[in-house]
């Protein structure tokens, strides 16, 4: 992945996920309720991870919050360039926005929000919005492969409050490569061994003496598990896990997490492939992996069809 703030290359960002109950918000709404003027402060984005078809950016409010939610405006970098390196309008085609609010209608009563408290970050997945009652947008395509994009945000006006806010800093993220060397897949088990937390990883030798760490064979830094992401050691947890029984989640997660890895490490998924994913990530939706529990009966089907798929085009590890 390659992102960078407006004029710098090459920044890798971590994913701070935010986490809010109903009634945080509801108080956080209180808070900015009638009678206030002025304006909210702008959002601030930063690129978090991409893949050859999506960008996920976060997006963390000022220290007047996102009461409201906030609206997102994508296009690519040579589109904004040739406009003067000036946001179009979405009639002349320059640019998609899409607008968030309220809590996703899938995951009432707690969970990733778009109403943002003060110096609060989310993340958005560009290029596969899942939509809900909290979401709109025109452009729900997949983005193009090798392409850099600019992103800028504004927080909604609070209704009898703060008007919406400034744009924020414009930042572009580039997908990835649209071509990969390897075509072949590797287990879950390598993944496990083969993270920066060792064992089976290339030890880093610093000055002949090994310093304690290990050189992931990783292609990623982090990953979704249905609407949920985890970073490199929450998914190496996840796969030294076993569920109790009748718990098909963890199983499923470990090919889940396997496949994904194999994608963002080269491997080209057939159709069927991608519509196992899709069907994974759909069921697990905002469970957690390692606290929620999924029926085996429910789980089985898929957890084979994605196995099935890693050991017939293994590599020779």
């Amino acid at each position: 992945m390659k992102v960078r703030s407006e004029g710098t290359r090459n920044i890798k960002w971590l994913l701070v996920n935010s986490i809010l109950t109903v009634t945080a918000i509801t108080a956080f709404n209180s808070a900015l309720g009638a009678g206030m003027t002025g304006s909210l402060a702008a959002p601030i984005l930063s690129g978090v991870d991409s893949s050859k078809t999506t960008i996920d950016v976060r997006v963390t409010s000022g220290i007047t919050g996102c009461a409201a939610g906030f609206s997102i405006h994508w296009q690519t970098l040579e589109s904004y360039q040739s406009n003067g390196n000036l946001f179009g309008s979405t009639g002349d085609g320059f640019y998609c926005p899409a607008s968030f609010s309220g809590v996703p209608g899938y995951n009432q009563g707690g969970g990733t929000s778009y109403t943002l408290a003060p110096n609060t970050s989310t993340v958005i997945r560009l290029g596969d919005i899942l939509l809900d009652q909290g979401a709109s947008t025109s452009c729900d395509t997949n983005l193009v492969c090798n392409t850099t994009y600019v992103v800028r945000a504004f927080c909604h006006a609070v209704p009898k409050g703060l008007k919406k806010s400034e744009f924020s800093q414009v930042v572009s993220v580039t997908t990835d490569p649209c071509v990969q060397e390897s075509a072949c897949t590797l287990s879950q088990g390598f993944w496990k061994t083969h993270s920066r937390f060792g064992p089976a990883s290339e030890k880093n030798i610093i000055d002949g003496v090994w310093d304690g760490t290990y050189i992931s064979r990783w292609p990623i830094t982090g990953l979704y598990l249905g609407n949920r992401y985890y970073e490199e050691a929450e998914l190496v947890n996840i796969l030294n896990t076993t569920g109790r029984r009748g718990n098909g989640l963890p199983a499923l997660a470990h090919q889940l997490i396997a496949v994904k890895l194999d994608e963002a490490n080269g491997t080209i998924l057939p159709p069927e492939i991608v519509s196992a994913v899709a069907q994974a990530d759909a069921m697990i939706g905002f469970l957690t992996v390692g606290i929620d529990s999924l029926p085996s009966s429910m789980t089985s089907g898929l957890t084979t069809i994605l196995d099935n798929f890693i050991q017939a085009n293994h590599c020779v590890e």
